[in-house]
Order: C-alpha cells, then structure tokens, then sequence
C-alpha cells in the first residue's frame, strides 16, 4: 500500500510508457515479497514474537496495572528486570575500584540483557527479543575468550593460532547466528547456535578445574563459581523445557520462562566473577573473594582486587 501510494503521488504526470514500465515493476516487486511472507515479521520490531506468546500469556492473558499499562506478561517482566539489573550492578559496585574494565563490562552486559528481556516480555515485540537474544550471545562468546585466555595458549589449545582462530570466531559469532536465527523460521538454528556453546564452556571450565593448583588461591570457592553456572544453566534447559512443551494454567503462575532467565544470568554472573578471581594475577592484583550468606555456605561470591605491594 505504501509503495503504491508513493508512486501514485510521484508519477502523477509520467507518459503512459513510463507508467507501464512502472507497474511492471511494481507488479515483480510484490511478487518477490509475496513469496517470503513468512520471514517478513522476523525483521519487524514491533512484530509480536512468538504469536501466542510464552506459557504466562497463553494460559494467564495479558496484565493491566492499574488500568494504565497493559503487560503482555507481567511475571516475566519483573523477574527479567529485577533479577539482570540487580545482578549486574551489585556485581560491579562490589567489584570496588582496582578492577579491570573488562570484568566490569561483562556486569554491565548483565543489566543489558535484564533490561532488554524485561521490556521484551512487557511486549513482546520482536525487536527487543533479538536486542537481548545478541547481548546473551555477545556475552557468552566475550567469555569463552576471556576463559581460554586465563586456561592458557600451552594447556588447553596446544598452539597460539588456535586460540586466534577461536577469537576470530567469538568475534563474527553472535551477530552471524543472531542473522540466522532471524531470517529462518526453524527455531533449531536459533537454540543450536547458541546451546551448543555451553559444551564449550564447559570443557574450559574443566581444564581450569584440572590445574586448579597452579593459581594457588587461599580457597577454593573461586572454582565453586564453574559448578554453580554449570548446575543453573542445567536447571534453566529443564523449566525452559516444561514451560515451551508442557504448558498449564498451574504451570502459568510459576512464571518458569522468566526464571529460565533468572538462572542464565545467575551462571553469567558467576563466570563473570570466576573470570575476575582467575584474571586478577594478570593484573599483579590479589583477588579477594567474599561469600554470602557465609564461607561455610558461599552461593554467592563477589571479588575485589587488591594491588600486590
């Protein structure tokens, strides 16, 4: 309707050639649209995506606060917010002021993601879904960089083009599947891309666990962060997968999609705190690691660096 609109206003006092040439044109070019329907909404923003929504909205509806905002799914939107923005900024205010950038960026990713998912789950649109879709995945390949560094060139990947290659990858990785995700309708593409990472991950975390000696830490609650991320992030597969294949009007008000992300970015958070403790002596900084609620319980654990005399 647009596009004939446009021409409509623009060719007004064309010859009748040129108006024949015009709607050939026209003609071939809402033929070529016409043939991919499907994967027009993928690039729309505001595009609702999936169309019925995640288990809250098909079971529970939409959310009116106060009769001003209309929620698409509220539960989801307050875990997302609360959970990505609270993890994100105590982890940078506990990191204290000796940390590298870098550590503190991996925090701010956290905020991001609970932002853009937040808002996400508030509407729905597509666009914001891709926006946190790329910050999880830019994330995830900034720390399997970050992992294999601190596992080191000689341990893991025997050749220092290796890990080159690895980089080269981690950098074209989060935008090239984000594209793919986008422009196919298969939802395997999209899981792939991204699930298959942990595998990787994983395999770093256990090489480091295996030298774990060789960075003579005071305690070893620094690699107790690896088996938590790797325990939340299996958990996380699980309620994802009742709530994507197993949906009930019960099942609805435990809002598991939204805690789904609680526990993604709770394993974020903790490799980004392993990488903190794992980085510092690259620094020629000490890592002092403190636990919550106490050392004999550490399941949450916050690192500050302190310049070696």
């Amino acid at each position: 309707m647009y596009l004939l609109s446009f021409q409509e206003m623009f060719f007004t006092h064309t010859t009748d050639a040129h108006n024949l040439s015009v709607s050939r044109f026209t003609a071939g070019l809402n033929c070529a649209i016409m043939t991919e329907p499907a994967n027009i909404s993928f690039y729309n923003f505001t595009a609702i995506y999936p169309p019925d929504g995640f288990c809250e909205y098909q079971k529970l509806g939409p959310f009116n606060l106060f009769n001003m905002i209309l929620f698409k799914e509220f539960g989801n939107f307050v875990i997302c917010l609360l959970s990505g923005v609270f993890l994100g900024i105590i982890g940078i205010y506990k990191s204290g002021s000796n940390v590298s950038s870098l550590i503190l960026y991996l925090y701010s990713l956290i905020v991001g993601y609970g932002i853009m998912e937040g808002i996400y789950h508030a509407t729905l649109w597509n666009g914001f879904g891709r926006i946190g879709e790329t910050i999880l995945k830019f994330q995830q390949s900034l720390i399997i960089v970050f992992l294999a560094n601190t596992a080191g060139f000689s341990q893991f990947y025997g050749h220092h083009c290796i890990f080159i290659t690895t980089i080269l990858i981690a950098g074209m990785y989060p935008m090239v599947t984000v594209v793919l995700s986008s422009a196919y309708r298969n939802e395997w593409i999209g899981w792939l891309t991204f699930d298959v990472l942990w595998f990787f991950i994983l395999s770093i975390c256990l090489e480091i666990w295996k030298d774990k000696d060789s960075y003579k830490f005071d305690q070893l609650d620094a690699f107790l962060q690896m088996w938590y991320a790797t325990g939340y992030v299996v958990i996380a597969y699980v309620l994802w997968w009742i709530d994507t294949f197993h949906c009930t009007y019960v099942l609805a008000h435990l809002y598991l999609h939204g805690i789904w992300h609680l526990l993604i970015a709770l394993a974020y958070f903790y490799l980004t705190t392993l990488i903190s403790c794992l980085t510092a002596r690259l620094a020629n900084c000490k890592p002092i690691i403190t636990t919550y609620p106490s050392h004999r319980l550490p399941l949450i654990l916050f690192v500050k660096w302190e310049k070696k005399k």
